[in-house]
């Protein structure tokens, strides 16, 4: 047990040397510190209570100590340490834990700084896995180091493997609930609740400051950095306000103190949908009041207490995957903000929650989510299509609205600082097919939430052609910009790619296939699980097929939201990065994209496969396509079958596409379908 390790490196360490043992997560971090004080100089310190401020008039750094020790509850508890740690002192021995992972979790090994700071002082590294499932990670140097760059070690294996786009502004942090706001951000500092931002050379360290407090905050002295406050959660507590519900007293606390921005954001690189699994359970779990705090109960269970900041963690999810849904008890807890925040998790999470009503003072949901809540009941989830698109709904607005990236992006633009430019994405769409460029680039038109541009590669294809001229124009008439790149029918496929992609100015590439049915959401939905993955190419599973011969809708059921070895060739996003410097695609005639993600992953990258709700693969005897394996591979899958069109809800398709080759579907069979009724699960 972590306990154990922490008794072996306080008893090696010269008694005569202060030590420190910091914990963070509650009872579960607590628990795993050896029993008592070791000795007269070992502190310890509960981070959930914060830090004092550090001192208006530094006195110099901190003296080293021999020991310094940080147990963190969950992986989301650790990255909320790292700007906590900030103030600690040095020491040549660093022991990190964390008490659980969820279940796949990426395990915390830590990455060396960038700038080889380590490369002539770290003497021994260890990671080490404990029989209870806990993790730690010991380190000891030939000199003190700072403790803060042991924590960002762990923190960036966390989350995925690509380091992760902080968010903006850059951030001075003051008050109580401060870790609460940018967790795991390695350019975040403390500050002092008068100021001012330290510089950096001549330059502040920090954009704005953000300061939390519990009741008038003192005056700013810093003229050069904007402060922008925020009231504390337990400012906004049912404790203080005397009695629960009481709408008037919450709303004339402070004028807005309900809006969006008031609540601390979710962290996304941890609480996000990963591990999302279909389940077959009737057990719906109630959020129901408990004295002074929220749980999650099923009957007399009780599978996890909310804390009173309303922080719901990665291993909290983890341990609710498997229920139907979770009922929303309005009633007493902590706070509003507090449960906003913690209702605002479970569904980032993609968890199934839902509501009869919310109160009025739940407005800082903001409206999409609100309005979700309440748009389904526990008898809808009993479908699992119906759940996993409901989850789907609640991720994205939940994300959208509370996550880190987007809450600052809205501070900032506030303060007068404009926010970074979103990633664009280059679509790169490669056909042989004149009569299918019409579909393919209606599908790519009707994309929403994403500024995107084509690179059309027509191979073998005369750009003359009537049908080709049409498609173009029409889409550029869109707004949207295209670029043709035309390539003899001798030409490699996955030469051609390459050119395309070489070609594109995104910052993000996408690859789409001319035939296959795309939601409005496809690229927005790839850029979320790009953002929350950390993933080097991600995508989705053909999940759905529709095979036109037959004129009926399969699904087979797969395990999305993890990260994996393969996805859809006609969904696979990518940094452009990935394709510039790390692999590219072979100059193959069949199973480019394969092979692609082939050789992605033995160079150490890192697939994540989201969603497959919002992607149809079509397939037929005379789709033309490069790989085709006939209906037949796809009937012996298994899965469900309907006759007819059955996608998902969230492809907004009410009908498919027919080409003129494919028109050949008889009405007469049609119309047989509609009769007898076997547009239900026949599977």
């Amino acid at each position: 047990m972590i306990r154990d390790e922490l008794r072996t490196a306080l008893d090696l360490s010269s008694r005569h040397e202060p030590a420190l043992l910091c914990h963070i997560g509650g009872a579960a971090a607590l628990d795993q510190l050896p029993d008592g004080a070791p000795y007269a100089d070992c502190r310890v310190i509960d981070l959930d209570g914060g830090l004092p401020e550090p001192p208006e008039t530094p006195s110099g750094p901190p003296s080293p100590i021999g020991v310094a020790a940080l147990v963190a509850a969950t992986p989301t508890d650790l990255r909320r340490a790292v700007v906590l740690t900030e103030a600690l002192p040095p020491s040549a021995h660093v022991v990190l834990g964390i008490a659980a992972l969820p279940q796949g979790g990426t395990p915390p090994l830590p990455a060396a700084p960038g700038l080889d700071q380590w490369a002539d002082l770290l003497h021994d590294l260890r990671a080490h896995r404990h029989a209870d499932d806990a993790w730690s990670c010991e380190f000891r140097f030939l000199e003190p180091v700072a403790v803060r760059e042991a924590v960002l070690a762990v923190a960036r294996s966390i989350g995925g493997g690509r380091r992760q786009s902080n968010a903006a502004p850059l951030v001075a942090l003051s008050g109580p609930d401060a870790s609460l706001w940018r967790p795991g951000d390695p350019t975040a500092v403390r500050v002092g609740a008068r100021g001012p931002v330290p510089l950096a050379r001549v330059a502040p360290i920090a954009d704005i400051a953000l300061r939390t407090h519990t009741s008038h905050p003192p005056p700013w002295t810093d003229d050069h950095v904007d402060c922008v406050d925020r009231p504390t959660l337990a400012s906004l507590s049912w404790a203080r306000f005397g009695h629960a519900g009481d709408e008037t007293r919450v709303c004339d606390l402070r004028p807005g103190a309900l809006e969006v921005d008031d609540v601390p954001p979710i962290d996304e690189r941890v609480v996000n949908p990963k591990g999302f699994r279909p389940t077959d359970s009737s057990r719906v779990a109630g959020l129901v009041p408990r004295p002074d705090r929220w749980s999650v109960v099923v009957g007399k269970t009780e599978l996890l207490r909310v804390p009173d900041s309303g922080t719901i963690t990665d291993v909290d999810l983890d341990r609710l995957r498997y229920l139907r849904g979770v009922r929303v008890d309005w009633g007493r807890h902590s706070g509003p903000l507090a449960a906003v925040r913690a209702v605002a998790g479970l569904a980032a999470g993609g968890v199934p929650v839902f509501s009869a009503s919310v109160p009025r003072w739940g407005r800082c949901l903001g409206a999409e989510l609100r309005s979700l809540l309440t748009s389904v009941t526990a008898d809808d989830l009993a479908d699992p299509l119906t759940r996993e698109e409901h989850s789907v709904r609640l991720r994205r607005a939940a994300l959208r609205t509370h996550g880190t990236m987007a809450r600052w992006r809205r501070i900032g633009a506030r303060a007068g600082f404009p926010p970074p430019p979103a990633p664009t994405v280059s679509v790169i769409l490669c056909t042989r097919r004149p009569d299918m460029l019409d579909f393919a680039l209606h599908q790519v038109a009707r994309q929403r939430g994403v500024d995107l541009e084509v690179v059309l590669g027509l191979h073998g294809c005369d750009p003359d052609l009537p049908e080709v001229r049409a498609a173009v124009s029409a889409f550029r008439a869109t707004g949207r910009e295209l670029t043709v790149h035309i390539a003899d029918s001798g030409t490699r496929f996955g030469a051609v790619l390459n050119r395309l992609a070489a070609r594109a100015g995104g910052s993000v590439i996408a690859k789409m296939d001319d035939d296959d049915w795309y939601s409005p959401d496809h690229l927005a939905d790839l850029l979320l699980a790009r953002d929350y993955s950390g993933a080097d190419v991600f995508g989705c599973s053909d999940e759905y097929v529709y095979l036109v011969d037959f004129h009926q809708t399969l699904r087979r059921a797969n395990w999305a939201e993890r990260p994996v070895t393969f996805v859809s060739g006609g969904t696979i996003g990518m940094d452009r990065a990935v394709v510039e410097d790390l692999v590219a695609f072979r100059p193959i005639t069949v199973s480019e994209d394969s092979q692609f993600l082939l050789n992605v992953a033995r160079s150490g990258g890192r697939i994540y496969r989201t969603h497959g709700l919002g992607y149809v693969t079509r397939r037929s005897g005379s789709s033309g396509h490069l790989w085709d394996e006939g209906t037949a591979y796809y009937l012996r899958r298994g899965g469900q079958q309907w006759y007819g069109w059955r996608p998902s809800a969230l492809l907004e398709c009410e009908q498919p596409f027919a080409t003129p080759r494919e028109a050949r579907v008889s009405h007469a069979q049609e119309i047989g379908g509609e009769r007898d009724g076997r547009r239900h699960d026949i599977a």
